[in-house]
């Protein structure tokens, strides 16, 4: 399963020229439905479980604005730092069983690995694939119990993911768009919503104990 990010944020400014570029700041939405990622943890023979992060932060972008339209070309991704609710994971299997628990938060980060981000200005519509989405801070413990000839064997088991991070990028179809809220000539005010679908598929070797497959 996944979700999608909304992000929406108030553009103002002095727009003197027909296209213009700008760098503004995206704030994540508090918004049933967005900016929560349910991410899924598994190991061969030790089950899986998920559990969802809420997300929030900010994002720097780049957007290059043609006055006269409303209408935008460009969504670069700058920066873009934001943190995840903890989580909790239990899974059992035929060989064994985990229990991990998250720290407080998750660190991720955003990107567009190759720039300019581009968008169709008529529809809005842009390749999530030119964006990235890094999970870099925060661990997960907790121990692994694998059965060895019959026998429990307890292992303790820490996830960093600054050491590990998993990573992925946008999936499918963006969408940018911009309505405009006011005019004083040679300014112009917009609401701005950007929703942008990510997509997980990573697997993180923990120490020898276990191969993990994380998708989110």
């Amino acid at each position: 399963m996944k979700k999608d990010i909304a992000i929406m944020i108030l553009i103002a400014g002095t727009l003197p020229t027909l296209a213009v570029q700008t760098v503004t700041t995206l704030n994540l939405a508090n918004e049933t439905g967005f900016n929560e990622i349910e991410i899924t943890l598994g190991a061969d023979g030790f089950g899986s479980d998920s559990d969802t992060t809420t997300l929030s932060g900010t994002i720097d972008v780049r957007l290059n604005v043609n006055l006269a339209t409303g209408q935008t070309s460009e969504l670069t991704v700058i920066t873009g730092d934001v943190t995840g609710s903890g989580a909790a994971f239990a899974g059992s299997g035929p060989s064994g069983s985990f229990i991990l628990t998250s720290s407080t938060t998750l660190g991720a980060a955003l990107g567009t690995p190759s720039p300019p981000g581009l968008v169709d200005p008529p529809t809005g519509e842009f390749d999530a694939a030119q964006h990235s989405f890094v999970v870099n801070s925060g661990t997960l413990d907790g121990t692994a119990t694998a059965i060895v000839f019959g026998f429990p064997i307890i292992y303790p088991v820490s996830i960093d993911f600054a050491d590990e991070p998993v990573s992925g990028e946008g999936e499918g179809t963006g969408t940018v768009s911009l309505v405009e809220t006011g005019s004083t000539p040679p300014s112009k005010t917009y609401d701005v919503t950007v929703v942008l679908p990510i997509s997980i598929i990573d697997v993180i070797d923990v120490g020898g104990v276990l191969s993990v497959d994380v998708t989110a």
